[in-house]
């Protein structure tokens, strides 16, 4: 009768919940540990949640059922924050927040082209509205190379002619 998810696990299984848990109320949850958390406490068998399996043997939770998400390539990033900056491996990835100082034509177009020119391979590319006005947005952008790597650093130093730029985090790439 009630199903326990995060927003954004239970957006990832919607043909899964309509076809099974379709008169279920889904009561929105923090986290997926959020979600485990909330199904122990309450016990009852009317009571889902969906959760990793990590989570299910954390809490030592019985499945009910596997792979129920809508598509298999469905991947949630977590990230771990240091207050120490790791050391290049080779295999690195970097993540950046990227705001324009004026809005103009090509812009998207020129912020790109530096880091071709660099040969850096963008993996990601995000735009979040900025919250400051309307129109105004935020790049993020997740790259092959550590920040240390010098056509990274070169890159960054053209970028940061008409963008501000911070750099989140440059960590060892798992994929």
């Amino acid at each position: 009768k009630y199903l326990y998810a995060h927003p954004q696990e239970y957006e990832q299984c919607q043909r899964f919940i309509q076809h099974h848990l379709s008169k279920a109320r889904m009561i929105p949850t923090s986290s997926n540990a959020n979600s485990a958390e909330e199904l122990l406490k309450n016990g009852s068998k009317e009571y889902a949640a969906i959760i990793p399996e990590a989570a299910m043997n954390r809490y030592a939770l019985p499945c009910l059922a596997r792979n129920i998400e809508d598509s298999k390539y469905n991947v949630t990033r977590f990230i771990v924050l240091e207050k120490r900056a790791t050391a290049p491996t080779g295999r690195d990835r970097t993540s950046i927040a990227i705001y324009p100082h004026i809005d103009k034509p090509g812009l998207l177009n020129s912020l790109l082209s530096i880091f071709a020119k660099a040969g850096i391979n963008l993996t990601k590319l995000e735009s979040r509205p900025s919250k400051g006005k309307l129109g105004d947005y935020i790049f993020f952008v997740d790259l092959e190379g550590h920040k240390n790597d010098k056509n990274v650093n070169n890159a960054f130093k053209s970028v940061q002619k008409n963008f501000y730029l911070k750099v989140l985090g440059s960590y060892p790439r798992e994929y």
